[in-house]
């Protein structure tokens, strides 16, 4: 998904675009999701049409003053999300979440390839945020 949005804020606007992804390595099946952040004036926006469940709802666009401040939201809204879901348990390791800044992929690439793309992209310390 966060790839159609890529092509389409590339079609329709001339706005600076980064995609962010992040992961729990869990071992199991490692629970993920990928951004689009675009900015626009001072401000940066975080367009999320994914998150739409009834017990966590954060679709729409959500504007913030920096990257650090969007990064560190989307961090907290994956976990929250994903302990609603029973994506992670409750007793998580913080230290198991990785987030990737990363650059449009190869097209028709599988999930292995998608990973591996992600995993020589650039790494942001979590804990930072």
């Amino acid at each position: 998904m966060t790839e159609l949005c890529r092509y389409w804020f590339n079609l329709m606007t001339h706005l600076k675009i980064e995609t962010y992804y992040i992961f729990y390595d869990d071992n199991k099946g490692c629970p993920s999701h990928s951004i689009l952040v675009f900015y626009n004036y001072d401000k940066v926006y975080w367009f999320e049409p994914m998150f739409t469940d009834a017990n966590c709802y954060y679709s729409g666009i959500h504007e913030y003053n920096n990257i650090s401040e969007l990064l560190k939201d989307f961090k907290n809204n994956f976990i929250k999300y994903s302990l609603y879901n029973k994506a992670i348990q409750p007793n998580y390791d913080i230290n198991k979440f990785y987030l990737y800044k990363y650059t449009k992929p190869k097209y028709h690439i599988n999930g292995h390839e998608m990973r591996r793309h992600i995993d020589n992209s650039t790494f942001i310390n979590i804990d930072s945020l």
